[in-house]
């Protein structure tokens, strides 16, 4: 599957954002599992190093708080060449105060730092986070983008 040959060339690379625009909800949940799989081969690798970035209980959006407990407890650390994931199934849980709060990081991405956003339409990204990041568009289990393009 292309899927699990992007995630690879992913792990491959030393960080940098990314947007992926998806038409089936269990795509995002295969591509969780092959990061997992990919990037980290020990189980506490996975839980210092993974976060999935998600509203907090009784919210539908992504605070600003979250945003700034992020940057404290991961992107301040280095682990011996452990790459770092923030994932997040649905940038539109985004609010324009917490987007503004991550913009900062995306733009300079700290080294083996992986930003991994997904949403159903790029065009609802805002224009400042889709501008620092590659834009990757899944269709039928398929990627619309050449291995080569990063």
């Amino acid at each position: 599957m292309q899927i699990d040959l992007i995630v690879k060339k992913l792990s491959k690379l030393k960080g940098g954002s990314f947007i992926i625009e998806y038409r089936n909800k269990e795509d995002v949940d295969l591509i969780k599992d092959d990061i997992l799989d990919t990037f980290y081969t020990k189980k506490y690798e996975r839980d210092l190093n993974f976060f999935e970035l998600s509203p907090e209980k009784d919210s539908m959006e992504i605070s600003v708080s979250q945003i700034r407990e992020l940057k404290k407890r991961f992107l301040h650390k280095a682990i011996e060449e452990t790459p770092i994931v923030i994932f997040n199934k649905n940038i539109a849980s985004l609010n324009n105060n917490s987007a503004n709060a991550l913009l900062k990081v995306t733009e300079e991405t700290p080294l083996n730092t992986f930003f991994i956003f997904f949403t159903t339409s790029a065009f609802k990204v805002i224009s400042t986070i889709k501008s620092r990041s590659r834009i990757l568009k899944i269709s039928n289990n398929d990627l619309s983008v050449s291995l080569d393009d990063f």
